[in-house]
């Protein structure tokens, strides 16, 4: 069943009437409002010099080693198939002409700012009120951005460009420049993140099917199909690593042991913790990850606020069934895809953020609206759902800026430590003290990569050094490294990690762990320390008093 001629002219505005209307009170209230929301979205980006977001300090320390890749390259090798490689590549780019870390913090900016504008062409495209991309602003601060999942970040961002994309295009002619255009913008989602790229290739489909039966559907969907091929070939290629790194090649057996091995990840996860009132607790967390919180009344109440408001300002439901089926597919991967699945773990917190962009093919601009039979009092609650949206965004946007704050003292003592380490070194990282303002994320877990950042050498843990994030394009393939896993610094004995190969020792934590170098028969002493941070380090790299 097809929607009938006024449903359907309702979901792409190829000249929105907004681009002919002149510039009144209305028009200049929107421009001042999206301006300052924009400058409260970038402010925390921007307020710390290392940031406290999760993964992120680890794949900065890999981007530092691509770049001197010369230090590095003895015991490494760069696997550029990997879906994770558009950020990194971006990112490099950018480093040839910027500061590295001015370059991510580029990427990020970019990333955050990429997704109200591309919320405000979607409701623009569908016709709605554009005050509601009020509800855009937080979900930039989502479950990726505070856990620092670099190339998922970018990839969201570039998905949700590409489904405004998808609908601007969705009712006209396909032609072959159309075709090309849609799988390299469908690619090149897939060469930041597999995960974003599975979603955008499925929403493409529903939004066909909102006005084509399913054959057509399907055959419009030919540009995004078309990069599988690329899927099949990432799967198909063998990841580096300690034991084939040397045999990197193409195997199509491979690449179905590896779809077998997906299927059975899919099998095994038996729901995943949905059972249990496990879907009630992930029910929750998809609205809350949607903006970037963790899971309580308070904040479940301004998600679901900002994903309705709409239908209080200008707005109503359009009840289709095909309207709603983006939004069911967000509702439905956040609920029942498993948590881990092929060495990539959260895999369904991810889908969370698409929550309130999805929620905008549900809502229509009401007729009534407007109208000179409109009600003061009717005006009225209209301006009300308006201020309190736009007071849920700002207060979120402005809590963002506050957690980073909070973060400020913890990077002078880092600095101050990090002012009494020489270079090219080897650092094991011992994190005791997870505590922080962060809402989602681990802030410190990787946070002394930051050194491998400014002063080269290796931090461990990081990614290129596990095997079970094969997917990363810096990988290692010396000798073994054994570290204590990172979430358990506590196992850490000198002679089972064989301690004796590392230079310095980051340890974060409440206390001093003077006990933990007992056996280095004095060669490891406290060289310095400043707030949680205790710098560790072999005797003779003691800093010269002034320093």
């Amino acid at each position: 069943m097809k929607l009938d001629p006024a449903e359907s002219s309702i979901v792409v505005a190829t000249t929105p009437a907004s681009q002919n209307r002149a510039w009144d009170w209305e028009t200049i209230l929107y421009s001042i409002m999206f301006a300052s929301l924009s400058c409260l979205l970038v402010a925390p980006i921007w307020s710390l010099e290392y940031l406290p977001l999760g993964d992120l300090p680890d794949h900065a320390g890999q981007i530092r080693a691509m770049i001197d890749f010369d230090q590095y390259r003895a015991n490494h090798v760069i696997n550029w198939f990997t879906p994770y490689v558009l950020a990194y590549a971006v990112t490099i780019a950018l480093a040839k002409f910027l500061p590295l870390i001015f370059a991510i913090k580029a990427v990020l900016t970019f990333c955050v700012l990429s997704i109200p504008v591309a919320m405000a062409k979607l409701i623009e495209l569908l016709r709605g009120d554009k005050f509601w991309v009020i509800s855009a602003f937080p979900i930039a601060y989502g479950y990726s951005f505070y856990w620092g999942f670099y190339s998922c970040f970018l990839a969201t961002a570039l998905t949700l460009h590409f489904l405004a994309f998808v609908v601007s295009s969705v009712k006209r002619p396909m032609t072959f420049k159309s075709f090309l255009q849609t799988a390299f913008f469908s690619l090149l989602i897939f060469c930041a993140h597999p995960i974003p790229w599975f979603f955008s290739v499925c929403v493409t489909v529903l939004i066909h099917f909102m006005h084509h039966d399913f054959r057509a559907s399907v055959r419009r969907s030919a540009p995004v199909f078309s990069t599988f091929v690329a899927a099949m070939a990432w799967l198909a290629m063998t990841n580096p690593t300690s034991k084939d790194a040397e045999n990197a090649s193409f195997s199509l057996e491979r690449a179905m042991a590896k779809m077998v091995d997906i299927g059975k990840s899919l099998v095994d996860s038996n729901g995943d913790g949905t059972g249990n009132g496990g879907l009630f607790v992930r029910t929750e967390e998809m609205f809350t990850h949607a903006i970037g919180r963790y899971v309580s009344p308070s904040f479940i109440a301004i998600a679901i606020y900002l994903v309705i408001w709409p239908v209080f300002f200008r707005g109503r439901l359009r009840f289709e069934l095909r309207r709603w089926l983006p939004l069911a597919f967000v509702v439905v991967t956040s609920l029942l895809v498993p948590f881990h699945l092929y060495s990539t773990f959260s895999v369904y917190c991810r889908f969370a953020v698409f929550l309130l962009p999805m929620a905008a093919f549900v809502f229509a601009p009401d007729p009534r609206s407007g109208a000179p039979s409109t009600k003061p009092t009717q005006e009225a609650f209209r301006f009300i759902a308006l201020l309190v949206a736009l007071a849920c965004s700002t207060f979120l946007l402005g809590d963002n800026v506050r957690i980073m704050r909070t973060f400020k003292t913890n990077e002078d003592d880092f600095r101050h430590v990090l002012k009494q380490m020489a270079p090219n070194k080897q650092v094991l990282s011992l994190n005791f003290d997870e505590r922080s303002a962060l809402p989602l994320g681990s802030p410190y877990s990787h946070f002394a990569n930051w050194y491998q950042v400014e002063k080269l050498g290796t931090v461990l843990f990081n990614f290129a050094n596990d095997e079970n994030a094969p997917n990363v394009p810096l990988r290692y393939v010396g000798p073994p490294r054994p570290i204590p896993p990172i979430w358990k610094p506590s196992e850490f004995r000198w002679g089972k990690y064989q301690a004796y190969k590392f230079d310095y020792f980051l340890v974060h934590s409440m206390t001093s762990r003077d006990e933990l170098f007992a056996e280095s028969n004095g060669e490891i002493i406290l060289l310095a320390r400043s707030g949680r941070w205790f710098l560790y380090g072999r005797r003779q790299l003691k800093p010269k008093p002034g320093l």
